[in-house]
């Protein structure tokens, strides 16, 4: 059977008043408030496997049959790992994929049996034995034995450069991707060119699923069998004729991933001014919003608040969401949390792979630089493996680049979605929650439920504006190999060298994927866009563009292939093939190449020219 792994939201040993707002199946009023005063389960707060239960439709029935049978088993992933286990002695990669079956529960696969390797470039002057005999003594010297690594003699063609055989590489082979990361900077760093590289061992996944075509945000087949523990040949893409089978084509065509949006109100009694500060002890955060969707779903399953709250964590999401949360919400949630000495704990009660006080602060609770428009957006917030953050803001910064305003009330007008609701300022929230904590009567009750409604109705609000946004980056990253977190935390520039790096590996090219320390700044020489004459033409501005300058003009004119570029002169000689001289300056330096020209049949420039309007 899968491992499941779906706690339902648990608080610490204080005094909390609960108060569901409202949820999918009763929409006419409130529930009584519940009083917390245990770390058990809250009660009245539904896990993970009861909203499965409550909406499975006989299709848990369908999974166990699939299970006994030793069936193939659907799965959609949400977020992945590293991991490096002993497995008979042996410390060995594996792939942590977690996301839900097809009745949505959660669920964790460990994708085995991929080999943790890279290439190394044998030099053309140096022969084969002795550089072999070079590099396993720098191999050695790092890893401590020969049994933790092996090699292997291939040939390959280059994506970069002009070749016309295959090159001599050698194939490392290490136990587990830190061992590999560990010789392979010590390679790079005595300027042995390689191939088939990296130097983050926290993104070597990408590489593992370039190579293997794995897919991280579409429907996976899972074959063999099930703890879930499967070879990386028994994860794969889904097919086609299993989206026309009757018995789960419906569960198949609705994404059921589990979306949790939420949004804090804090106060503080210091009477300072600007936001509430989590170092200090006056400063609390006195309300919790969160809703709970599928995420193609406009109408949340629950909604849950928590009043006068000291902490709070949950684990049943395969996605948070939040306005600006990751800038404020997610620090002053960790930073109360250490300050009361409950980090470990609500950590390890999110999480389904426990970990210390010392690993969570230095590892999961790290900045992200998020590249938006020309600036970068610093991100931190606590990271829960199983479940993927997201902050709305930098997401609709960069959709609105040309916008100076930057609040939930803006992007909701520019999407046509309903406003906040007109609600008192923060000056008067705080009001309401200090005279609460003075005495108790209808009225407070009532102010208090209107400042619950405000907070619950932004958490509604992110749900609204990132719906289809989602959508977007699992179709941008489910054709380069990528996940949703490296959709949301990565620029378009990484996805396009995945993409590149999965279609060469499929054509038996090797690449690099570590970038060039010699690197040039400065501007190509090319098209020329002329101002608008105003007041002549409004509507139509007057534009001119030097077509000379245009790629596919140049390419169809001299029927180039851009793919094969010579850079040496003499070696441009040598090839004997019919050649055009690129010629151009950059930085004030005389830049030459060469690439083939083709025969100019103007039967075959017909056939593969695009029009130009």
């Amino acid at each position: 059977m899968a491992e499941i792994y779906c706690d339902i939201i648990t608080l610490p040993t204080v005094n909390i008043h609960t108060l569901t707002i409202s949820d999918q199946t009763d929409r006419t009023g409130t529930r009584t408030p519940v009083r917390y005063d245990s770390a058990g389960s809250l009660a009245g707060i539904l896990s993970r496997n009861d909203i499965v239960t409550e909406y499975d439709n006989g299709v848990t029935a369908i999974l166990q049959q699939f299970l006994s049978n030793k069936q193939t088993v659907h799965f959609m992933p949400t977020a992945i790992s590293n991991e490096a286990e002993y497995i008979n002695g042996v410390s060995t990669y594996i792939l942590r994929v977690s996301g839900y079956l097809i009745n949505r529960q959660k669920a964790i696969v460990n994708v085995m049996d991929i080999k943790s390797f890279f290439d190394v470039i044998v030099p053309e002057e140096i022969p084969l034995f002795m550089f072999k005999t070079k590099l396993v003594k720098i191999l050695s010297n790092i890893l401590g034995s020969t049994s933790k690594f092996g090699i292997e003699t291939i040939s390959a063609f280059s994506l970069q450069g002009y070749h016309t055989e295959k090159k001599l590489y050698i194939r490392v082979r290490a136990w587990n991707h830190f061992d590999r990361y560990k010789v392979l900077k010590a390679v790079h760093e005595v300027g042995i060119s390689t191939a088939s590289n990296d130097l983050n061992p926290t993104y070597y996944y990408r590489k593992v699923v370039c190579e293997e075509r794995l897919p991280l945000s579409s429907w996976a087949v899972l074959r063999g069998t099930y703890l879930f523990q499967v070879s990386v040949n028994n994860y794969n893409p889904i097919s086609e004729d299993d989206y026309n089978n009757p018995l789960f084509s419906l569960a198949l065509s609705w994404d059921r991933t589990l979306v949790l949006t939420w949004d804090i109100e804090t106060y503080s009694s210091r009477k300072m001014g600007g936001a509430p500060n989590a170092n200090y002890e006056e400063d609390v955060v006195f309300i919790i919003c969160m809703t709970v969707y599928w995420k193609d779903d406009p109408e949340p399953l629950k909604q849950i608040c928590l009043v006068d709250v000291k902490i709070a964590s949950d684990s049943l999401s395969d996605i948070q969401i939040g306005f600006n949360d990751s800038q404020y919400d997610w620090k002053f949630i960790v930073e109360k949390a250490k300050k009361l000495g409950m980090l470990e704990w609500m950590f390890n009660h999110m999480s389904f792979k426990p970990s210390s006080l010392e690993k969570i602060t230095k590892w999961q609770y790290q900045y992200n630089i998020i590249k938006v428009n020309d600036g970068n957006f610093y991100s931190k917030h606590l990271k829960i493996p199983g479940c993927v953050a997201i902050n709305i803001q930098p997401c609709f910064m960069g959709l609105y680049s040309k916008s100076e305003k930057s609040s939930l009330a803006y992007y909701l007008r520019e999407c046509n979605l309903d406003n906040k609701v007109d609600l008192p300022s923060i000056h008067h929230m705080n009001k309401y929650y200090e005279m609460a904590l003075k005495e108790t009567n209808v009225i407070m009750a009532k102010q208090m439920r209107e400042v619950a409604k405000y907070c619950i109705i932004d958490a509604l609000s992110c749900q609204r504006l990132m719906r289809n946004v989602i959508n977007e980056y699992r179709e941008v990253v489910s054709i380069s190999f990528l996940s949703l977190y490296d959709a949301y935390y990565f620029a378009r520039g990484m996805k396009v060298c995945n993409l590149l790096g999965a279609n060469a590996w499929q054509r038996g090219l090797l690449t690099s994927t570590i970038s060039c320390e010699q690197t040039e700044s400065g501007s190509f020489l090319g098209a020329y866009v002329f101002p608008p004459i105003k007041r002549l033409e409004n509507k139509r501005p007057v534009i001119g563009l030097d077509f000379a300058s245009l790629y596919p003009s140049l390419i169809m004119t001299y029927n180039l292939s851009p793919d094969k570029i010579i850079l040496s002169q003499e070696r441009a000689k040598q090839s004997g093939k019919k050649l055009h001289k690129i010629s151009f300056k950059f930085n004030n330096q005389d830049c030459l190449a060469w690439s083939i020209q083709h025969n100019n049949i103007p039967e075959l420039k017909k056939k593969i020219s695009m029009p130009m309007c």
